[in-house]
């Protein structure tokens, strides 16, 4: 199939214009678990989303994160975004909300080492998710805020993940 032009303006197929140099994404991404540039700093209260995708992006190209320094650090910022009442803010010191509690709860859950499951107050994670529960089903995307589908996807997800999903 020629479906897409080059820079030329010449007709090519999707093999020729579409190559994924997988070395290069993944010194990318890493490069990205450690330091991200300026353009990033508008996605500031995105932290766990951004190392949730790293993380994800990293296992799909078939590199993990196995250096357990390199996760340690992980863990611990990590950990910084938890709240005392069991959420998970998009940053330290931001509002527990359940958008970054999906993202930070996934990101833990990569890493898959008891250090990171631990990070994971299911009890009080499960206090906090049923402060946002309402009485028809849906869930709020944190204290005060909007309800949406978001909401609940991300709260049986979690509960999902973590083993304290309840009827």
């Amino acid at each position: 199939l020629k479906l897409f032009k080059n820079y030329h303006g010449e007709p090519c197929s999707v093999d020729s214009y579409l190559k994924l140099d997988r070395n290069k994404s993944i010194k990318f991404l890493r490069k990205g678990l450690v330091n991200l540039s300026e353009g990033y700093e508008c996605l500031d209260s995105s932290r766990p989303w951004i190392l949730y995708w790293i993380l994800h992006s990293l296992g799909l190209l078939g590199d993990h994160i196995t250096d357990p320094a390199h996760v340690n650090a992980i863990v611990d910022f990590i950990s910084k975004c938890q709240n005392p009442e069991g959420g998970f803010g998009g940053g330290p010191g931001q509002i527990s909300h359940l958008a970054p509690t999906y993202a930070a709860t996934n990101a833990l859950c990569i890493l898959g080492t008891e250090s990171a499951y631990k990070v994971i107050d299911r009890p009080k994670l499960v206090s906090w998710m049923n402060k946002l529960r309402l009485k028809d089903g849906s869930f709020l995307m944190h204290e005060d805020g909007e309800v949406d589908i978001r909401g609940v996807y991300c709260a049986l997800s979690v509960s999902r993940l973590t083993n304290i999903y309840s009827p």
